[in-house]
C-alpha cells in the first residue's frame, strides 16, 4: 500500500436516503446560488489556538480507544489475504454538544512507519478539531508528511482547511501536523466559473443547442444573474438539462443504472475492473448492512440534508502561469493524460477517459497521478516523436 491513509467519512445513510452525486451537487450549488452574495466565514466553531505542549499529551484512554477501533475481523465480503490494518469509529469534535464525526483508517502493509498519511474528506464542518483529536488517538502519526485530497466540493473546504491548518501553525506552533499538500479532483470553487464550465462543456460536447449555449453565456454567466430569483436563468438552465437528456453528466460516454439493478458486484475483463454505473446502489446496500455498520462501529444513523451546506467558500489561485504541458503515462506506456504545472508548486492534471470521480472511471492511471504526488515529482513525461 502506497500510504497509511486515512479516509475521512462523516455519516451513513439509510436506505431510504440515496441520493445520486449529480442531485446533491446540483442541490448544494442552488443553494450557493441563493447566498451568492453573503460574506463566507469558514468557522462557525474555532477551534482555539495552542501550542505544542498542548497537542502532545496524550488521553488516558487513547490505547483502550484506538483498540476499541481497530476492525480485527476484516469487513465483510472483504477478500480472503487482506493484511492490513484498519480501524474505524468516532472522533469528539466538541464535547460540550457531545458532537463527532466518523472516520475510517487503514494503514499500509509494509513499512507503515514511514509512508505518509493521506486524508480524504467527504465533507464536514470541524475537520480541524477532528485532525487535531484523531491525531492523539494515532499519536504515531503526528509529525509524518500528511497530504488532503478529495473531489467536487472538496473544492471548497480541502483549501479552506489546509488555509486553517497553516494559520495555525503560523499562530500556536502546533509543528505536529507536517502539512506537505492538497490534491482536489473536479473541484467545485466558483459558483460562477462552475457554471459557465457547465455550459462550456455541455456546449463544446454537443449536447446542447447553439441556440441554448447562447443564451445561457448572454443570462447566466454573470454574478448579477446567478441568484435563484432570476427565473429566465432558472428556466434555461432546466432547458439544458432537459436537452442534455438522460445521461450521466459525470461521465457522458457511460451508461445510466437503470431502475431495476442488480445487486452484483463490478465487472471484469482480465485482471482489470470496469466502471458499473450502478455501483452507487451496491454501496448503499452494503453500508445499510446491520453486519457492515457493525464492524464500522457505527452508533449513528441519521438522515442528511443537503440543504444545510449553506456556503461555498470562495478561493483564487493569484500568480499562475503555465511552464510546460505533458502526457502522464500509465503502466502500457499510453498517454493517461495531461497536465499544466504553474508557478507557485500548482499542478492541473486531465486523466484520460475519467469521469468525475477519477479514481471510479480510471483506478491505475489516478494511482499513477496520487502516486507522483505523494513522491513531490513531476508527472511522467511522454517523449516527442521526432
Amino acid at each position: 500500500m502506497l500510504v497509511a491513509a486515512l479516509v475521512f467519512l462523516s455519516l451513513l445513510l439509510p436506505s431510504n436516503q440515496l441520493l445520486t452525486q449529480h442531485d446533491a451537487l446540483r442541490s448544494i450549488r442552488r443553494v450557493a446560488r441563493s447566498n451568492a452574495f453573503r460574506s463566507i466565514q469558514w468557522s462557525k466553531e474555532p477551534f482555539p489556538f495552542r501550542y505544542d505542549s498542548d497537542y502532545l499529551t496524550e488521553p488516558k484512554d487513547v490505547l483502550k480507544e484506538r483498540k476499541a477501533d481497530r476492525i480485527i475481523e476484516g469487513l465483510p465480503g472483504q477478500p480472503d489475504g487482506s493484511k492490513f490494518s484498519q480501524y474505524s469509529g468516532y472522533i469528539t469534535v466538541n464535547a460540550s454538544t457531545q458532537r463527532s464525526l466518523f472516520y475510517y483508517f487503514a494503514e499500509a502493509t509494509h513499512n507503515c512507519s514511514s509512508k505518509p498519511l493521506l486524508l480524504w474528506l467527504n465533507g464536514a464542518e470541524d475537520n480541524y478539531a477532528f485532525l487535531v483529536n484523531w491525531f492523539k488517538r494515532f499519536a504515531q502519526y503526528r509529525f509524518r508528511d500528511f497530504y488532503i485530497a478529495g473531489e467536487s466540493y472538496a473544492g471548497s473546504y480541502v483549501p479552506e482547511l489546509a488555509a486553517t491548518i497553516l494559520e495555525h501553525k503560523k499562530k500556536s506552533q502546533a509543528s505536529f501536523m507536517n502539512f506537505k499538500g492538497v490534491m482536489v479532483g473536479n473541484s467545485d470553487m466558483s459558483i460562477v466559473s462552475d457554471d459557465i464550465g457547465e455550459y462550456v462543456y455541455a456546449w463544446s460536447h454537443a449536447l446542447i443547442s447553439d441556440e441554448t449555449y447562447e443564451q445561457l453565456m448572454r443570462h447566466c454567466s454573470n454574478i448579477s444573474f446567478i441568484h435563484l430569483n432570476n427565473e429566465q436563468c432558472v428556466s434555461l438552465q432546466n432547458k439544458m438539462y432537459a436537452e442534455m437528456g438522460n445521461i450521466d453528466t459525470y461521465a457522458i460516454y457511460d451508461s445510466t443504472c437503470p431502475k431495476a439493478s442488480s445487486t452484483k458486484s463490478l465487472s471484469r475483463q482480465g485482471n482489470a475492473y470496469q466502471y458499473d454505473p450502478c455501483i452507487d446502489n451496491y454501496v448503499l446496500k452494503y453500508m445499510n448492512r446491520l453486519d457492515v455498520q457493525k464492524a464500522f462501529h457505527s452508533l449513528v444513523y441519521q438522515s442528511f440534508s443537503f440543504s444545510s451546506l449553506e456556503e461555498l467558500c470562495q478561493h483564487s489561485f493569484a500568480n499562475l502561469s503555465p511552464t510546460h504541458l505533458s502526457g502522464i503515462k500509465n503502466s502500457n506506456i499510453q498517454v493517461g493524460g495531461y497536465s499544466v504545472i504553474y508557478k507557485g508548486n500548482f499542478t492541473f492534471a486531465t486523466v484520460r477517459e475519467a469521469g468525475h470521480e477519477v479514481p471510479l472511471h480510471q483506478p491505475l492511471r489516478s494511482f499513477t497521478l496520487l502516486r507522483y504526488f505523494l513522491a513531490g515529482q513531476p508527472l511522467p513525461r511522454q517523449q516527442r516523436r521526432s
